[in-house]
C-alpha cells in the first residue's frame, strides 16, 4: 500500500497554478501527484470517472483515476481532515493533470487531442467537455470528469437531446466550438477565454484526425472492453445497460459525428 503525503502550495503552483486557493487537497504517492477528488452526495460518480479512464487512456489523453483502498482511504481522510464526510464511494484520486510529461500522453498533437477528446466525448455522452474539465501540457489538452456520461444523465442517450440547442452553456454540447489559433495554447490562458472553444491550429488536419479517432476507438474496443465495467464496481444490471448503451453508441457513432460537426464548427 503507498504511504500518501500533502503536496506543498509551492508544487501545486509549479503544476497547477489554477487550483490554488479552491479548497482542493493535492497528494503525491512518491511517483505521481493526485487530486482528491471528494464529492458528498454523488452517486456512482467515482466508477463513471474509473471507466472513463479505462476505457479511453490508450488512446486518449485521459487523466488517470484511481479508486482508493480502505486503508489508504482512512489516510486520506486523517490527511484532509474530512474524516465524517468521506466515504469509500465519494472520495477518489484523479491523476493531477499538469504533472503529466508529453511523452506519456497518447495524443502528441493538438488536433489528434482535440478530435479524439469529442470523438470519445460523443460516444459516451460525456456533454461537459469544456475548458474546466481540461488543462494544457505543453499546448496539448488532457481531459478528465465523466459524471454526466455512461448515462449519469440518462437523457442525453439520445443524441438529439444531447446536441439540443438552446441552451448552449458551455457544460452543454451544444456549446461545443472549434477556433483555429496560432498560439501554443496554456490552461490559463484558455480558462481566461471562452469556456466553450477548444483550439487548433490547422483546421483541415482536425477534420482528417476525426476519421482517425473513429479508427482508433474502434481498434481499441475489439474485445474485453465490457470487462473494464464490471472493474469499476457498477452492479450486473447497471453493467448491462451501459454495454447495451455504449454498443448502440458505437452502432451510430458516424451518424452522431455528423451531428456533432455541424454543432462545432458554428460560429
Amino acid at each position: 500500500m503507498s504511504t500518501y503525503t500533502l503536496v506543498s502550495d509551492e508544487d501545486i503552483k509549479k503544476y497547477a497554478p489554477e487550483l490554488l486557493e479552491q479548497g482542493h487537497f493535492v497528494v503525491s504517492d512518491g511517483e505521481k501527484l493526485w487530486i482528491v477528488k471528494h464529492k458528498p452526495g454523488s452517486v456512482d460518480e467515482e466508477k463513471r470517472d474509473l471507466l472513463g479512464y479505462l476505457l479511453g487512456y490508450r488512446f486518449a489523453n485521459v487523466a488517470e483515476v484511481k479508486l482508493l483502498a480502505l486503508q489508504e482511504h482512512e489516510q486520506i481522510k486523517t490527511l484532509t481532515n474530512k474524516n465524517e464526510s468521506s466515504l469509500l464511494t465519494n472520495t477518489f484520486f484523479v491523476r493531477l493533470a499538469g504533472a503529466y510529461s508529453p511523452e506519456e500522453l497518447p495524443c502528441k498533437t493538438l488536433e489528434e487531442a482535440v478530435a479524439t477528446e469529442l470523438v470519445y466525448s460523443t460516444w459516451i455522452r460525456r456533454r461537459d467537455a469544456h475548458v474546466l474539465n481540461r488543462v494544457y501540457i505543453e499546448g496539448i489538452p488532457i481531459f478528465f470528469d465523466f459524471q454526466t456520461a455512461f448515462l449519469g444523465e440518462k437523457g442525453l442517450a439520445d443524441i438529439k437531446i444531447f446536441f439540443s440547442e438552446p441552451p448552449a452553456d458551455y457544460g452543454r454540447a451544444s456549446a461545443w466550438r472549434i477556433r483555429e489559433s496560432s498560439d501554443i495554447i496554456t490552461t490559463s490562458q484558455a480558462r481566461a477565454g471562452d469556456k466553450r472553444v477548444h483550439y487548433v491550429r490547422d483546421l483541415s488536419a482536425f477534420k482528417k484526425q476525426i476519421d482517425s479517432a473513429v479508427i482508433k476507438l474502434r481498434d481499441n474496443l475489439k474485445e474485453g472492453w465490457e470487462d473494464f465495467i464490471s472493474q469499476t464496481g457498477f452492479n450486473s444490471h447497471q453493467k448491462d445497460e451501459i454495454v447495451n448503451f455504449l454498443k448502440r453508441n458505437l452502432e451510430s457513432l458516424e451518424e452522431d459525428l455528423k451531428l456533432m460537426q455541424e454543432i462545432i464548427f458554428k460560429d
